[in-house]
Parts: structure tokens; C-alpha cells; sequence
């Protein structure tokens, strides 16, 4: 199943060789977390990807990426209002 989700900002990091483990991916996670000290990031989750074939043994390519959190400063006042009126709306319901 496909699924389409809205355009996001992420940062990636690229690493070489093979990414078997999830300790593997989490290493780069960490290094990539460490490499945007002072960033706004998601860190509850992150996203990955692997562009080889499994039978390609060289120069192998793979990439950790975290998402961007949008500074407040460059969201249209617009689209915040309109969240915190979405926000109260719901809250009525409840």
C-alpha cells in the first residue's frame, strides 16, 4: 500500500557499507542527532533509506534522516491561528 504524506524538511546523513542492524541505523541516528546540537528537531522518530541492491558488495549508500521542526518564526501567522482555532474546535467536542 502507498501512501502520500505532505512535503517535509529533513536532515540526512549518509553512511557507506551495510546497514543490517538496527543498532547500525541507531548509531547514525545518534551522530546525526549529535551533529545538529542546537537544531530543532523530531527525535521521537527518524527515517531511513538503502539504495542498493543486496548484491552490490561496493560502494553502497544509505541515509539516516530526522526531521526538521519549523521555526515558529517562518510559519504564516495564518496557517498558526488557523491550528489553534482546529485545536479549540476539537477541544469543544471532547
Amino acid at each position: 500500500m502507498l501512501y502520500n504524506r505532505p512535503a517535509l524538511d529533513v536532515y540526512v546523513r549518509q553512511f557507506g557499507g551495510w546497514a543490517l542492524t538496527a543498532a547500525t541505523w541507531e548509531q547514525h541516528r545518534q551522530q546525526l542527532i549529535d551533529d545538529l546540537l542546537g537544531k530543532r528537531v523530531k527525535r521521537g522518530e527518524f527515517y531511513t533509506a538503502s539504495y542498493n541492491s543486496p548484491m552490490e558488495m561496493k560502494n553502497r549508500r544509505n541515509e539516516v534522516m530526522i526531521q526538521a521542526e519549523p521555526d515558529l518564526a517562518e510559519i504564516p501567522q495564518a496557517f498558526l491561528l488557523e491550528q489553534l482555532v482546529e485545536q479549540e474546535q476539537e477541544e469543544l467536542k471532547e
